[in-house]
This record gives C-alpha cells, sequence and structure tokens, in this order.
C-alpha cells in the first residue's frame, strides 16, 4: 500500500492528468499539470522524504509546524499564499489520488478537512496581507490609468497579426474578450457585463440560425448569428453556479470574431494548446509592452476602474463574477485620494473608446 504512496507515484499520476476533465467544459492544460506536480515535488522536499505516507502519519500540528517553518531556496519562509498553493495540490492528491482515501481509511474525512480549512486559513491570511501592501503603498492616478490604458492598447497592437497565423489570432481574441467583448452591445461604463477570469476555454461557437445549447443547464457558447455569449451553470467558470451571463455583443467584437472564424474555422472561442489563457496573456503583455501584469491584476484595475466612474457594486460584482464583499475588501486598489483626478483621466480615456467604434 504504501509503495502506491511514493513520492515518485504521486508525481506520476498528477502528471498523468493532462487532458482530463476539470469539470464539463474545461479540461487540466499541461501548464497546470506541470504546476501541480512542482508544488507537490516541493512538499516532498520539505517533509524530507521519498514515501508521502510518512506525512499522512504526522500529528497534524507537527505538519503544521514544518509547512510555517520551512526556509526555501530563497533563504525564506513559505508565504501563506505559498503554502495555500502547495496545499491545493495535496488537497488534488487526497480527492483524486484513490490509493490515499484508501490508506487514510476512517481518518479520510477528517484529514480532508484539516488540510482544507488550512489551505483556506493561509488563503485568507494572504489576501489580508495584500491588503494591508495596498493601503501603505496606494497606487497612482497615472499608473492606474495606463494599467486600464494598456489592456485596450495590446488589443490594438494584436490587432495587426490577427490573421498571421492561428496563434497570433488566439492571443487576439483573447485580449478583444478581456477588452471590447465584455461589453452588451455598446462600450460604456453602464453597460460592462462580463470581465473573465481564465474562463474563456471551451466557449463552443454556434453556427445555427437559433442557438441551441440554450436550454443545457451547463452552457458555455457563443452564438455567431446574433453576437449572443451564454455562460451558466457551475462548469463554466469558478463561481458560475452563482453567477451567469447572456449578452450580445458589440459590434466590433462581433465582426472581428466573425472574421477570426472564418480565417480560422475551429470548434471553440478560444482554440489554444498548451500554454493556458493567463500564460497567453502574461506572455503578450511582457513582449509587447514590457510590463509584468497578470489576469487577476486586469480584474482588480477593472474593480477600481470602474468603480471610481460610477458603476455600481452590484453590477461590477456580477461582471467580476465575485461578492460585493470580496470585490470592496479584495479586489479594489487602495487610491491616493485624489478620486477627481482619476475620474476625470478614465472618463477621457472611456471617450477615446467610443470614438474608435462609431
Amino acid at each position: 500500500m504504501t509503495a502506491e504512496l511514493s513520492c515518485e507515484n504521486i508525481k506520476n499520476f498528477l502528471a498523468s492528468r493532462e487532458g482530463k476533465a476539470r469539470n464539463t467544459t474545461e479540461s487540466i492544460s499541461r501548464a497546470q499539470a506541470v504546476n501541480t506536480v512542482s508544488h507537490f515535488n516541493v512538499l516532498c522536499k520539505m517533509f524530507e522524504t521519498e514515501n508521502f505516507a510518512k506525512v499522512f502519519d504526522l500529528p497534524f500540528d507537527q505538519f503544521k509546524s514544518t509547512m510555517e517553518n520551512y526556509v526555501g531556496s530563497r533563504g525564506e519562509k513559505l508565504s501563506e499564499k505559498t503554502i495555500a498553493n502547495k496545499l491545493e495540490s495535496m488537497i488534488t492528491v487526497l480527492k483524486e489520488y484513490s490509493p490515499v482515501k484508501a490508506y487514510l481509511g476512517d481518518k479520510y474525512r477528517t484529514y480532508l478537512k484539516q488540510i482544507m480549512d488550512y489551505k483556506n486559513n493561509a488563503k485568507t491570511t494572504a489576501q489580508s496581507n495584500l491588503q494591508i501592501k495596498k493601503q501603505e503603498n496606494p497606487i497612482s492616478p497615472e499608473e492606474l490609468v495606463e494599467r486600464f490604458e494598456n489592456v485596450f492598447k495590446m488589443e490594438e497592437i494584436l490587432a495587426k497579426d490577427r490573421r498571421k497565423d492561428e496563434a497570433s489570432n488566439t492571443a487576439y481574441i483573447i485580449f478583444l474578450m478581456y477588452t471590447y467583448g465584455g461589453f452588451e452591445q455598446r462600450v460604456s461604463k453602464d453597460t460592462i457585463t462580463f470581465i473573465p477570469r481564465l474562463s474563456l476555454d471551451k466557449i463552443i461557437i454556434d453556427f445555427e440560425d437559433e442557438p441551441q445549447l440554450i436550454d443545457e443547464e451547463d452552457a458555455k457558447f457563443y452564438h455567431v448569428k446574433t453576437g449572443r455569449m451564454v455562460l451558466k451553470g457551475k462548469g463554466s467558470s469558478k463561481t458560475g453556479a452563482i453567477y451567469s451571463y447572456d449578452y450580445i455583443l458589440p459590434k466590433y467584437a462581433r465582426e472581428r470574431i466573425l472574421e477570426s472564424i472564418d480565417d480560422f474555422p475551429r470548434i471553440y472561442l478560444v482554440d489554444r494548446t498548451s500554454a493556458t489563457i493567463g500564460d497567453i496573456f502574461k506572455r503578450e503583455m511582457l513582449k509587447h509592452l514590457k510590463v509584468h501584469f497578470t489576469n487577476t491584476m486586469l480584474r482588480h484595475t477593472y474593480e477600481t476602474v470602474y468603480n471610481l466612474i460610477g458603476v455600481t457594486p452590484a453590477r461590477m460584482s456580477l461582471a467580476l463574477g465575485h461578492s460585493v464583499t470580496t470585490g470592496v475588501a479584495i479586489y479594489r486598489e487602495q487610491l491616493d485620494n485624489k478620486d477627481a483626478v482619476y475620474r476625470e483621466l478614465i472618463t477621457a480615456f472611456m471617450k477615446t473608446l467610443k470614438n474608435k467604434l462609431v
């Protein structure tokens, strides 16, 4: 039994998850599988073992103490965020690798709950630390607006090579959806509707005269004829069981998507291979604008920007797919008390977007 719990066997199992279903609409990418293996590998080094059964046998207080006192390769203890990431890989093993459940027997449910509670507490602490850091380092009007403008600038840059090849087109469609594709019919602060996490995978392109998947409990499709985007059900996104989307994209986005489908016929709106949407997003930002900017940073920026120009918390909650409390406490950036300056700069930029689409 314990041979099945060797670190090598568990890592092989985690690597084998590539391509398997994460939920009803998404599969595990190579990058996600590799990332999980990497986090678990650190756990094996942390506990100095080749047999992870020894870790499961530890008293839980000793397990926590080892995690919190481990000094990483940079000579520092692990951050709460890093601890949460390592524990997430362990939760994957507990939930999906059947020999673990057999080994733990009657202790399985209690042990799983302990690990999940520990991870959630670490994640909460990491978020709290992030808020303290934000308060100590408020963002300036110029920096906030530059972040906001950069995403739209990327759409414009990538548009130049969007018909070059499939990879260029995929990158372009991702940024189109993070910009103009998030509005209902027209670009306005009052029509912001959908700000994706990394949930652009497996959106089926529906070519029929009438939407074919609308009655499905879990639906994730783009209807070409009407320009209608529908995402609903627990498999559609991280919080799909609570938040759903059903809206018509602006004409500009619809035209670009139609052109994309004609140039590169496919099943899914975003047809990627090994790289994740998050990886593509970061890579293109760094390549073209020489800035480190992630999907998470984008969502925090959007929460802050649209709040400043009067988008209601309820609308932002729906667009971002999280609670109002999360938006205010976690996503919203700390500002330096120059709201009027922020609003003036953002409003002026929003007008340029409208003018572009006339």
